[in-house]
């Protein structure tokens, strides 16, 4: 297995402490989740980032490989983007079907 970006779930919010554990992950709160995103050297350090989850008592909900070419300027997961939108984030489509951008604001 070469190197590959992962998603990585976990429940609940992240401490900077545990953030700090992790420092070449990007990291999105999505509540009630927090979304890791990183590059994933091999097999082996998929394993060690796991076990790193568990020793600090962090429940990984979801973890999937991300495709290997992201559109440029593209760095988050399309898991986030999603969320984003959810969120009424400005990603151009409604945050509900039937709403505009202008029902958003009032």
């Amino acid at each position: 297995m070469t190197g590959a970006r992962y998603e990585f779930r976990v429940s609940g919010r992240m401490s900077e402490r545990a953030r700090h554990a992790f420092q070449d992950m990007q990291f999105h709160a999505v509540p009630p989740q927090t979304i890791m995103v990183g590059e994933v050297a091999g097999e082996s350090d998929l394993h060690e980032l796991l076990a790193r989850c568990s020793a600090m008592g962090l429940h990984v909900v979801a973890l999937q490989r991300l495709p290997a070419d992201p559109p440029a300027g593209a760095r988050r997961s399309p898991a986030v983007d999603e969320a984003a939108a959810c969120a009424g984030g400005d990603s151009g489509a409604p945050a509900r079907p039937g709403t505009t951008r202008a029902d958003r604001r009032s």
